[in-house]
């Protein structure tokens, strides 16, 4: 009997251990993935490209603020010594009362590099909610506003051509191709397309190109992406666990990949909004700084 209730006590101590454990590193995670910025560097070689051009994509930031008044995420981007800043969409949540987070980011990292801008699904649904015109306070707080639209620019005496798409790349609404040809994106994707330039495009959606369609397949050198935070919560040893979009576990939360000849890189971007559930777990904000080589 006494030998039973010993190895009782054993059990009960150490499932008590493990589970304070368990406890600490949920709740560790919980606020590392909410706190911290991690940066993740991708090499992108080129033919097009001679010399070395780095490029900090910044998406989803949903308003949240590192440090008062954004100050360690304007370090932390800092620091990287950027050539081009591309803020890919969401950095503000469709709710807000106004915009001032998206104007004081940009008013802020300006002084750092060029800083362009496309916007995301909230941006959308704040635009159609508030009729607030996110170009002008853009423009005026000294970035660059792209939405089916793009600059042609110099950098290091390299020649690139920056653009922004929230739409669709390809016929997803299987309207008549003649009506499809009609379409404002697919209009600006020829345009956009028709250079010798190296070609960048923020699109915040990654499944905006992820399909097996002719329609998809565009001469563009690099999109880049966020929208998916990375699968919100990212299990060890897997990865990503759950997009509304792109179902479970798919290759597509984050990262590079190759879809239909274009290299498209995800951004697990900086945060979440507070109506998602579940929260972002296991999930380190993230930067993305891309080597043009």
């Amino acid at each position: 009997m006494k030998k039973k209730r010993k190895i009782l006590k054993h059990i009960l101590i150490y499932s008590g251990i493990f589970l304070i454990c368990l406890l600490f590193y949920t709740g560790s995670t919980l606020y590392a993935s909410k706190n911290f910025i991690e940066v993740t560097t991708y090499e992108y070689p080129s033919d097009k490209i001679d010399t070395p051009i780095d490029i900090l994509v910044i998406s989803d930031a949903h308003a949240h603020n590192f440090g008062e008044g954004n100050k360690d995420l304007t370090q932390k981007v800092k620091n990287e010594h950027p050539d081009i800043i591309l803020l890919d969409g969401d950095i503000i949540n469709f709710y807000e009362k106004n915009a001032d987070y998206l104007k004081n980011m940009v008013s802020d990292l300006k002084e750092i590099a060029p800083v362009y801008y496309t916007i995301g699904n909230h941006e959308a649904s704040y635009i159609s909610t508030k009729k607030e015109d996110l170009k002008s306070l853009v423009d005026e707080a000294g970035g660059i506003y792209l939405d089916q639209d793009y600059v042609d620019i110099t950098v290091k005496n390299q020649h690139l051509r920056i653009g922004g798409l929230y739409d669709y790349a390809y016929n997803n609404l299987q309207v008549p191709q003649e009506q499809y040809l009609q379409k404002g994106s697919y209009q600006f994707l020829q345009d956009y397309s028709n250079t010798d330039s190296f070609t960048l495009l923020m699109s915040h959606r990654p499944e905006s190109f992820i399909d097996n369609d002719e329609d998809a397949r565009w001469p563009i050198d690099l999109v880049v992406s966020g929208h998916e935070h990375g699968g919100q919560i990212r299990l060890p040893f897997i990865g990503g666990f759950y997009s509304t979009h792109l179902g479970l576990f798919s290759d597509y939360l984050s990262g590079y990949h190759n879809i239909n000849g274009i290299t498209l890189l995800v951004s697990r971007g900086l945060g979440t909004h507070e109506h998602k559930v579940p929260p972002r777990m296991y999930n380190i904000p993230e930067i993305v700084k891309v080597r043009l080589t």
